[in-house]
């Protein structure tokens, strides 16, 4: 008798962390789908802004339903978004994209006057496939990092390394001065084009699922390192995503106390 109750508990045990385990810890975007989160947030008379044009890391762990080794080249849509901020993509802007042509994935910030400064991985080289296993079904631990208050410093960091990093077209990092504070979203799964008169917004076609979203006002990386499977909220964090169960994010108010915000999830 004692037996058949140790076996009816395990069962139940192993049954709650079974549904434990289901609680939505990541967001899945279809193909078409994507995410929209404001640029600022304003509570108690105050406005808390969640990036920081001139310095910081923005990092999330995904798993992409495309193949990150296929060549999708299609003049519409040559890129798959992580995210995007700003005017247009040439432009007042910065954006964490992957190739659908080449197995590469790049970080930009895009200047006022169209200089740009560019740090991208291209996985495809030897001595990145010994150290990056990107399969389908995956997944993989994206970090950029920038600051341009003391220079023009940039990072892209793809599961705590940077092998096969490389700076893309020097020229136009000469050209870059200064990007404006625009109070635009920010999106996760779609960019903004590069059209000047538009600026149209240009949806991922394939589907994608991201868990543990942060942005934070300083340069978290330098180094090889090991990413967190779990993020923290801390005084440097300027937006913080759990996607636990929901959409809600956290913000620090000041540096003092955690705020709320929203996040949605839109169609085209």
């Amino acid at each position: 008798m004692m037996i058949k109750k140790l076996i009816v508990f395990i069962v139940f045990c192993l049954a709650s962390i079974s549904i434990g385990s289901n609680l939505q810890a990541e967001i899945h975007l279809g193909g078409g789908e994507y995410l929209k989160v404001p640029f600022l947030t304003s509570a108690e008379g105050e406005n808390y802004k969640h990036l920081n044009v001139n310095s910081g890391t923005i990092e999330f762990w995904v798993k992409p339903d495309w193949d990150w080794w296929k060549q999708e080249p299609d003049p519409e849509r040559s890129t798959y978004s992580f995210f995007f901020w700003g005017e247009y993509n040439n432009r007042t802007s910065i954006q964490i994209l992957k190739s659908r042509k080449y197995p590469v994935i790049s970080f930009t910030m895009a200047s006022d006057d169209f200089g740009s400064l560019n740090r991208r991985i291209e996985f495809w080289r030897s001595e990145a496939k010994a150290v990056y296993k990107l399969k389908p079904g995956t997944w993989h631990h994206i970090a950029a990092c920038w600051d341009t208050e003391t220079g023009k410093e940039i990072g892209l960091f793809l599961d705590g390394n940077n092998i096969g990093a490389k700076t893309f077209n020097p020229k136009a990092a000469e050209r870059f001065t200064e990007i404006s504070e625009l109070f635009s979203d920010m999106y996760i799964g779609a960019q903004k084009g590069s059209n000047i008169k538009e600026g149209r917004l240009i949806i991922n076609p394939s589907g994608m699922a991201i868990k543990q979203f942060r942005i934070a006002d300083i340069i978290r990386y330098t180094d090889k390192f090991v990413p967190g499977d779990e993020l923290s909220l801390d005084s440097d964090t300027l937006l913080y995503f759990p996607f636990k169960d929901n959409l809600e994010g956290k913000f620090y108010k000041g540096g003092k106390s955690p705020g709320k915000i929203i996040m949605e999830k839109l169609a085209e």
